[in-house]
């Protein structure tokens, strides 16, 4: 199931795996905070896929341009190591 992050506990079950990508992030607590403050602040929206247990994290933002219209800038996806070569980044990609 593919949902969008909007409780703690949703953000926080996110952290094992993007902490996969961004190792800077040694913090549960300061992860949560730092992604509050962007859903906050910039639109940025954490999406993750639940397979028996978060699988794969991306972090998104749809934007618009007056020029091109809506576009989805994708900051970043990642799946667990254990998780690799199954789909599950792709799944995220797709819907």
């Amino acid at each position: 199931m593919i949902k969008i992050a909007e409780t703690e506990e949703e953000i926080r079950k996110c952290f094992p795996v993007m902490a996969e990508l961004r190792p800077h992030f040694t913090n549960e607590d300061a992860f949560l905070k730092q992604v509050k403050r962007q859903i906050e602040n910039d639109k940025f929206q954490l999406v993750f896929l639940d397979d028996n247990g978060v699988k794969a994290v991306g972090g998104i933002r749809i934007g618009e341009w007056l020029a091109r219209g809506k576009y989805l800038e994708i900051e970043d996806l990642v799946t667990t190591a254990d998780s690799r070569s199954k789909n599950y980044g792709g799944q995220l990609l797709i819907g």
